[in-house]
């Protein structure tokens, strides 16, 4: 009885590989026409074309066109090394990490003289092909698992998997090139069925990682849009409102207090009505950035809307709290802005509620936030007249 790998012979495996390729180049090609947004789907869309077209030219294709196995199998090494630096040109992309365009264009072109040079003789050719194989997929698993947030520890994780699969495989294939020094024993071997099979894993595996990862992208961007204020990147009402309902919860839970402080801009529908909404947007942001830089790391900023802010100061000290909380935001936020066109004044009005003393809950908490800002607010255009 013939076995499983005796049945299926190399141009069969080739056609084979060529399908699931195929596939996964459709999958990636559907990704690329809807993230075009996404750095790195257009490398990783060529990447998947070279394999392809490596297969495709290891299958009967070039044998029909009388084309010897030596020029195929040159062209295919060349097109898979070619597919291995554009999937990792795409996935420093996609990390946000400098390309390497330059590789991309020579690596190739360099391997593809070194490939057609010792293409009648397979050993010496997998003596390079395979070390350089390893190499780039262990670059490209480093580059997607490198400092990965919390949400992005399974999908980059089976990403990166699925190219550390193909790592023992290939180190199999080099092992036996230097046992075996025969090219014809090398060529007949069974074990180059088995590579083929693993390669055919590896496109599927790679698509399908690749897809959950640009899904899960675009899927977190959409998520942080909905939470964060488009104008100055602050949290926006909706996340002040979960944050501050966290934030009781804690509370209750350790005794530790906490500070909400109301903030809003004085005189900004004057300015807004003097040099246009968009010296006010400039205006806006600036706040949110003086008030990042001036709340300490363990605080919470957010915008509400308008020219109203609004920050969480965590584990305020019994000693003087809200005035020592009162002092930093005002240190952080007054001053000047210097335009091109003007020069502002920036100045906060600011009301403090304290937990547990002023309230217990959030509607008690706001409350007194508000009414303490407006009192602070008159107290300021009185101390100006």
């Amino acid at each position: 009885m013939q076995s499983f790998m005796d049945v299926l012979d190399r141009p069969t495996l080739s056609i084979f590989a060529s399908i699931m390729w195929s596939l996964g180049l459709l999958v990636m090609f559907s990704i690329w026409r809807i993230n075009r947004q996404l750095p790195g789907t257009k490398w990783w869309l060529m990447s998947f074309g070279l394999f392809v077209v490596g297969f495709l030219v290891s299958g009967p294709i070039f044998r029909a066109l009388g084309w010897s196995g030596g020029y195929a199998t040159a062209i295919n090494n060349t097109a898979v090394v070619s597919a291995m630096l554009c999937l990792l040109a795409g996935s420093l992309q996609f990390r946000g990490m400098k390309a390497l365009p330059r590789w991309c264009a020579v690596l190739p072109l360099v391997f593809f003289v070194f490939a057609f040079w010792w293409r009648d003789q397979p050993t010496w050719r997998y003596f390079v092909l395979y070390p350089t194989l390893i190499i780039l997929l262990c670059a490209v698993a480093w580059v997607m698992l490198w400092r990965i947030e919390p949400h992005e520890r399974l999908v980059h994780g089976m990403a990166a998997g699925f190219m550390l699969m193909m790592v023992p495989i290939f180190l199999g294939r080099l092992w036996q090139t230097l046992h075996l020094r025969d090219d014809a024993l090398l060529m007949a071997h069974d074990y180059q069925k088995l590579v083929f099979l693993s390669v055919s894993v590896f496109a599927v595996g790679t698509s399908y990682s690749i897809s959950l990862a640009c899904y899960l992208r675009t899927h977190h961007g959409l998520l942080s849009l909905a939470r964060q204020d488009v104008l100055t990147g602050l949290p926006n009402r909706r996340h002040f409102e979960d944050t501050l309902s966290q934030e009781l919860a804690r509370s209750q839970r350790t005794g530790t207090p906490f500070a909400l402080c109301m903030i809003d801009l004085n005189r900004f529908k004057e300015v807004n009505d003097r040099y246009g909404h968009g010296v006010g947007d400039t205006l806006l942001i600036e706040v949110a950035q003086r008030l990042r830089q001036g709340i300490r790391q363990s605080d919470f900023a957010a915008r509400l809307g308008g020219d109203e802010f609004v920050v969480l100061a965590h584990s305020i000290s019994a000693n003087d709290p809200s005035g020592a909380v009162l002092q930093r935001l005002r240190e952080a936020v007054d001053g000047v802005l210097a335009l091109a066109q003007c020069t502002l004044p920036v100045s906060i009005s600011v009301g403090i509620a304290m937990w547990p003393t002023d309230g217990t809950d959030a509607e008690q908490l706001l409350h007194v936030a508000d009414e303490q800002m407006y009192l602070d607010k008159q107290a300021r255009r009185g101390a100006c007249a």
